[in-house]
């Protein structure tokens, strides 16, 4: 604040941060200074003054900003997609006067500008801008090869490969920023990539178009549904967004000018200059990116254009038409699937991203081509969308699941079998991302729509090794059992399981499906034998059926693991457990979500043998892994946390307090309260709270955890048992004998019964019985 009397002022201080100024930094610096200097634009936050400190080191005195980050500030005020467009025009003003002084911003992002309160938008951060011009007072070299200054999420690709850069940077970053205003998602998910596959991501992947990436929740934000931001959307923001993000400079926007023009004439509802991209176009530019991997990589754009080609071929008989047609989906999805079932997937097609970007090419033409076969056309998204789940990328699943099924609704009506099947699988692409209300919504409505139908027609659903209405019981079985009601699993997998029996077929990778699934109800319901001879008998199958890197046989072997350690099988199951995290990095690469969790289950074994220097880097492996594959808002954080939290209690580390209650507080936003995670955090808390002095509010997690486990567990349970453990070391420690002793001498033999006498909770339950025991009067210790 200005303080020399003659008038207020309030402003901002900009300097370097302490131990970074070094001599590229201060002329950086400096450059930045005399940038500003020459810049006086309403919508760019101005230069007030500036100098050195006393120890040499120059700061800005600049604007002072009131205001929200830009998206932010749409967001709160829930503005409609034309109010966001008037705002963003704004912006492009501002770098256009930029540009016209020979100005490159070079960092366009949403905390870059801000909005004040009365609407009017602020460029900031000039301070990695290059200048286009001879002038001599502007001539410091501001980017080296080995140290470029950028956001990856908001980089051109011609910054990211250290290009010369020139104002179309700034045109795709504006792009880039358009794209997030009007969808509510980035185009890429760029998170903790490492420097190749940030280059790739940006460079080489086509993303969707704005409105195929709408995010569900965006009527929180836009003030309108997700359906309806689509439809404003599709066709010409599509292509603006899209022209101004073309990879080639030469092929975006000409200016910034000419982009907000382009915005201007579609808000005045007249014809937009840009143009959709074309299929032969992009196709030639991945040849010439690809030469390397060209081979394999044809051979899928091949079946893809044969899989086209072959559907608009006009056949005279309605009946052969219906056959043929089932007969070539089958096998384009059967060949697209196999190829990411593959040892690594990259053999397939020269590496990960162009698997991924072959399907998004795919998409892109059944939807463009096939418009007037919609029903071959949802055929082709369903099929994509199921390789896509099966390689762990669930929001581009779930975007083409829901395009598929909306098409089938549209053409078959509510009640058909067709419609059932892509109703699952939009719902396995939800249960994936943790949406299981969702996904049960749907997967009850797959039932239901088989059971209208005639035995015959429920079987061919079934796409010929089963019926339909056993394996859309399975996956509704599966929704309830991770959803944590273990009861209603158990009814549908057995339903299931006596269809697949009634018509023989327990020979079928479908019918052990079932089989492994039971299995995990019976392991998590404490029935650990009936579990590890149904594992090793699904297994023995897939080792016949399967090979080595089939995703289904990761599964099992992993559960398999899980079981062994259960039972105190600790060699056997760091067999295999070690096993499964080969297979799952050979076959489906360090990125794919089930390794975060082979991860933390291996960990636990560890853990409960009391190897903790061992546990604890598997832990955290874990804890990161689901972070960076999973998302922030999954359930299984949370899990991973519980674990790490644990150990921390194992260790005496006061730290393990605040990750359960960090864990605890992520299970209320992403699971029901009643679902037996929640109970197993609340009585690992409770030991926690138990072993730092504080009974009183162990007790109050303990009995948190015991009416969960009540509601949703078998009573004699291992986890209701070291509920009452902990809830009798509670009182004990509070001088209750009463109220302890029925809960020590109940737990100790349900743990020794389900655990096992030599199990860490049992010892820790039979200690705790022998202190009660031991201050028991003499007259009531003898009886």
């Amino acid at each position: 604040e200005r303080n020399d009397e003659q008038f207020d002022q309030q402003v901002a201080i900009k300097l370097i941060h302490a131990g970074m100024t070094n001599a590229d930094m201060l002329l950086r610096f400096k450059s930045e200074r005399q940038i500003l200097a020459s810049l006086s634009h309403p919508n760019i936050a101005h230069l007030v003054d500036g100098g050195n400190t006393s120890q040499g080191v120059p700061y800005l005195v600049m604007e002072y900003v009131d205001g929200e980050p830009f998206l932010d500030y749409c967001n709160r005020r829930n503005l409609g997609v034309d109010a966001r467009l008037g705002l963003f025009q704004k912006v492009c003003d501002a770098v256009h006067y930029a540009h016209r002084n020979l100005v490159v911003h070079r960092d366009i992002k949403q905390s870059n500008i801000l909005v004040a309160a009365d609407g009017s938008p602020r460029l900031l951060d000039f301070g990695i801008a290059k200048l286009l011009g001879d002038s001599a007072r502007h001539t410091v070299a501001l980017t080296r090869a080995d140290m470029r200054l950028l956001t990856p999420a908001h980089a051109s690709p011609e910054q990211v490969q250290g290009a010369p850069i020139t104002t179309s940077s700034d045109v795709y970053s504006l792009g880039v920023l358009l794209y997030n205003l009007l969808s509510g998602a980035p185009p890429y998910r760029i998170g903790n990539a490492g420097p190749r596959r940030m280059e790739e991501l940006i460079c080489d992947t086509v993303p969707p178009t704005p409105s195929e990436s709408v995010a569900e929740d965006v009527a929180a934000t836009h003030g309108q549904s997700a359906e309806r931001v689509r439809r404003k959307l599709v066709g010409d923001l599509d292509t603006i967004v899209l022209m101004a993000m073309r990879k080639e400079p030469d092929r975006r926007y000409p200016s910034v000018r000419a982009l907000s023009d382009d915005i201007e004439r579609y808000r005045k509802r007249m014809p937009v200059v840009a143009r959709p991209d074309t299929m032969g176009y992009r196709l030639s530019r991945f040849v010439d990116r690809h030469r390397a991997g060209l081979a394999a990589s044809v051979a899928v754009t091949a079946v893809i254009a044969a899989l086209v080609t072959f559907y608009t071929m006009r056949l005279s008989d309605e009946r052969d038409r219906a056959r043929l047609q089932a007969s070539r989906a089958e096998q384009v999805s059967r060949f697209l699937t196999n190829i990411f079932e593959l040892p690594d997937p990259g053999e397939a097609v020269g590496e990960s991203l162009t698997a991924r970007e072959m399907l998004s090419r795919g998409a892109a033409r059944a939807e463009r081509e096939l418009a007037a076969q919609p029903g071959v056309q949802s055929e082709l998204m369903a099929t994509i969308a199921r390789v896509y789940e099966g390689i762990g990328l669930y929001d581009d699943a779930e975007r083409l699941a829901l395009q598929a099924l909306e098409i089938q609704q549209s053409l078959y009506g509510p009640d058909d079998p067709r419609v059932a099947q892509a109703t699952i699988t939009l719902a396995l692409a939800l249960q994936e991302q943790g949406e299981l209300e969702r996904a049960d919504d749907l997967l009850a409505q797959a039932v239901g729509i088989y059971r209208k139908q005639p035995a015959d027609l429920a079987e061919a659903a079934g796409g010929g090794e089963t019926d339909g209405l056993a394996a859309a019981l399975n996956e509704w079985g599966h929704n309830h059992h991770l959803a944590g009601d273990y009861p209603g699993a158990l009814e549908r997998y057995v339903e299931a399981r006596q269809r697949y029996e009634a018509r023989g077929e327990t020979k079928t990778s479908a019918y052990f499906e079932v089989i492994g699934n039971l299995a995990q109800v019976y392991e998590l319901q404490g029935k650990f034998p009936e579990a590890e001879q149904a594992y090793r008998r699904t297994l023995a199958f897939q080792a016949e059926a399967l090979p080595e890197g089939h995703p289904t046989r990761i599964d099992t072997t992993h559960n398999l693991a899980v079981v062994l350690h259960q039972v105190g099988k600790f060699d056997e199951a760091a067999r295999y457990y070690q096993l499964s995290l080969d297979m799952e990095r050979q076959a489906m690469g360090e990125d794919h979500p089930a390794l975060g969790t082979t991860l933390a289950n291996f960990g636990r074994m560890y853990h409960e043998q009391g190897q903790l220097d061992r546990a604890e880097p598997l832990y955290r492996q874990a804890l990161a892994h689901t972070l960076r594959t999973r998302g922030e808002d999954h359930p299984f954080v949370a899990y991973d946390k519980v674990n790490l939290a644990r150990l921390l209690t194992d260790l005496k580390n006061p730290g393990a307090g605040a990750l359960f209650e960090e864990a605890l507080a992520h299970y209320a936003r992403t699971l029901d309260a009643g679902h037996p995670y929640v109970a197993s955090a609340q009585i690992a808390y409770a030991r926690y709270l138990n072993e730092a002095g504080q009974p009183a509010a162990a007790r109050e997690a303990a009995l948190a955890g015991l009416a969960i486990c009540e509601q949703a567990l078998p009573a004699d349970h291992w986890l209701a048992a070291e509920g009452l453990s902990e809830l009798g070391q509670s009182h004990l420690a509070q001088g209750d004998l009463a109220a302890a002793g029925p809960l020590l001498e109940k737990s100790v033999p349900l743990l020794t019964a389900s655990r096992g006498a030599a199990d860490q909770r049992t010892r820790r339950a039979t200690e705790r019985l022998s202190r009660y025991q031991a201050q028991l009067p003499d007259n009531l210790a003898g009886e």
